[in-house]
């Protein structure tokens, strides 16, 4: 039997060629991509030959009209899927728009699905205003293309049937239907429970047609019923904004939105128009996309990129806390990363000057419009040209810059350190802690000493990280 280690990506695409050959890019190694484009669309030959010699691509497929809302959409999903499973390559399947856009480096999405087991689909379960909205109607969107009609007209053909009293059976409906957003990466297993359905299976599938989008209903039904639930992930791992921004609900995603991608942890983001999210997508190319692997021991490279995007709430309540408690009035960030952090803290009010050693960190302060709060150094032994701060905070270091190996870096900043230092470090079983000592001996040498009373209040707030306050010591 063939090892099944790829990863299934299938691409929904409608017209827009360039985004999606830019996508298909992306997936160049260890990916068998499946694309499945709209057959109003008028696939020139040369397209097609461009993206069939795409590494990776294995199918491109023009089988349903695609209508927005339609039964279409559903029918192509499930195509995609059956081609890709009969190949029997693929442990994950992964159903992308081609106005999708990843946030994270291949080997990170690639490492991130190696050995996990989990069903990442959103779900919910459907209340009477969803089944009423989407399913007692006969809905045109199969055979119209309702995006070129006018909205009103659309609703006064549903509300005519409301009025006349057409309300379709509900006897092929099972006794729970989950809703969610189509998108989605499940395993093989997941998949061959979809593809053989049950009799049950059957009539619903034959039930959502001409209901509205039908295809954030089938799938998800399917596998909250038929999986146990603790392999399903009520989390698709994308970003979208459910706001009307940029000419769209969801939103098409531009420069603004970039720290909302970071935060929210996902692995992909949509929707990515070339109108409005250029400037995002280069900043992600340059930022996001070329973190190159973290040079230390196997299996801690994917939580060393997490700690690099980490802007954990509770480590930003802490440090309010002790800027309060202490009545300090700047901190020194050093070693900011991402940056997520260091906009927060501007948000606040909490005067704050991050620094880094790498472009990347100038990037996002750049994109974050924190330019002003940021400066960008090639050693941290320049910073002795500042000022003095009250505090000198250091998160993560063994991601964000292992400053606590650089002892005339830690020298500049204990002259720099007007009240003490704030250090953080999280707690993760695949990598040894930060061995402190070193830092803490520096430190006590250049008269500072570990505040026991603040660390350890800090400390029974969330006992997974770490917490060490040292003040100057004026005895």
């Amino acid at each position: 039997m063939a090892i099944k280690d790829r990863q299934a990506i299938l691409i929904m695409a409608h017209n827009n060629i360039h985004e999606l050959r830019q996508l298909v890019e992306y997936f160049h190694e260890g990916c068998d991509i499946y694309i499945h484009i709209d057959k109003k669309y008028k696939l020139s030959a040369g397209s097609l030959n461009v993206l069939l010699s795409m590494k990776g691509v294995r199918a491109v497929v023009q089988k349903y009209k695609t209508n927005w809302g339609s039964y279409n959409i559903l029918r192509a999903e499930l195509y995609l899927l059956s081609i890709s499973y009969k190949e029997q390559r693929a442990s994950y399947y992964h159903l992308l728009s081609a106005q999708d856009y990843p946030l994270c480096p291949l080997w990170y999405f690639l490492d991130y699905f190696r050995s996990c087991n989990q069903n990442f689909i959103d779900c919910k379960l459907a209340n009477f205003w969803h089944i009423h909205e989407r399913i007692l109607q006969f809905h045109p969107h199969g055979l119209l293309d309702v995006k070129k009609i006018k909205k009103c007209v659309l609703d006064s053909f549903i509300n005519l049937q409301r009025k006349l009293g057409l309300f379709r059976s509900t006897r092929n409906l099972p006794r729970y239907i989950t809703i969610g957003s189509q998108w989605f990466s499940i395993t093989d297993d997941c998949v061959h429970r979809i593809l053989t359905p049950t009799p049950q299976d059957k009539r619903l599938l034959r039930r959502l047609k001409y209901t509205f989008a039908p295809e954030e209903i089938y799938i998800n039904t399917i596998v909250t019923s038929n999986i146990r639930k603790d392999l399903i992930c009520n989390d698709n791992l994308r970003f979208i904004r459910w706001k009307y921004e940029n000419g769209n609900c969801p939103a098409n995603l531009d420069l603004h939105h970039l720290k909302y991608c970071l935060f929210k942890r996902k692995l992909f983001a949509r929707k990515f128009d070339s109108r409005y999210s250029s400037e995002l997508r280069q900043v992600i190319n340059d930022g996001l996309l070329q973190i190159p692997l973290f040079n230390l021991e196997k299996g801690s490279n994917k939580y060393l990129y997490e700690m690099y995007f980490c802007c954990d709430l509770s480590i930003l309540k802490s440090i309010k806390y002790i800027f309060d408690a202490l009545r300090l009035n700047t901190i020194l960030y050093v070693g900011c990363g991402s940056c997520l952090l260091l906009d927060r803290l501007i948000a606040l009010k909490i005067p704050t000057l991050g620094v880094d050693t790498r472009i990347h960190s100038w990037n996002f302060a750049k994109s974050y419009n924190l330019t002003d709060y940021f400066q960008k150094v090639d050693s941290y032994e320049e910073l002795e040209a500042l000022e003095c701060f009250d505090l000198i905070l250091l998160i993560n270091d063994k991601v964000n810059g292992n400053i606590c190996k650089n002892s005339k870096a830690i020298d500049c900043l204990c002259r720099l350190a007007g009240r003490g230092f704030f250090v953080v470090e999280e707690q993760n079983s695949q990598i040894k802690p930060d061995d402190l000592s070193p830092l803490s001996d520096q430190l006590i040498s250049n008269g500072f000493i570990v505040d026991d009373e603040v660390s350890n209040l800090l400390g029974c707030q969330n006992p997974a990280i770490k917490y060490l306050y040292f003040k100057k010591d004026i005895a």
